[in-house]
């Protein structure tokens, strides 16, 4: 009986540590630190990694690369201003399901994706395509 007690806390010991995480009580106020659209498109992807503060790989390249290229394209169309503030949510991130949809499933996974994915629908179809041309690439490079 013993036993018993000292398994069942154990146990509730286990599930209540599960459920435990950290409150930080002070958050960090945000910074008036932004840069302008047209500082961020002359930026090189060196400079990129000069400023963060965490070592970037691969993907951060594709996704600063990707960006740059939306953010030029816009203020081509006169879209936006190169005066204009640049905020996180202007930048692409790669999504990874969309990616692996256009990776494994090509023409139809970026169907899947337009239809189905939700907002930020535009960084999810741009990642199905980037999936779509790696494949092909794959393809055309060992020939399969």
């Amino acid at each position: 009986m013993k036993k018993l007690a000292k398994l069942s806390l154990i146990l509730l010991i286990s599930i209540v540590s599960i459920n435990a995480y950290a409150v930080t009580t002070n958050p960090t106020p945000p910074t008036d630190d932004y840069i302008t659209v047209g500082e961020f498109v002359d930026l090189k992807f060196k400079d990129i990694k000069k400023m963060s503060p965490k070592k970037l790989n691969i993907k951060d390249r594709i996704e600063f690369m990707v960006t740059k290229k939306v953010l030029k394209k816009k203020i081509r169309k006169g879209e936006i201003k190169a005066e204009t503030k640049l905020m996180a949510s202007d930048q692409f991130e790669m999504n990874w399901g969309g990616f692996a949809l256009g990776f494994l499933l090509g023409l139809l996974g970026l169907i899947i994706v337009a239809i189905f994915f939700e907002k930020p629908k535009k960084n999810a179809v741009v990642s199905s395509l980037i999936g779509m041309v790696a494949i092909v690439a794959l393809v055309l490079i060992f020939g399969a």
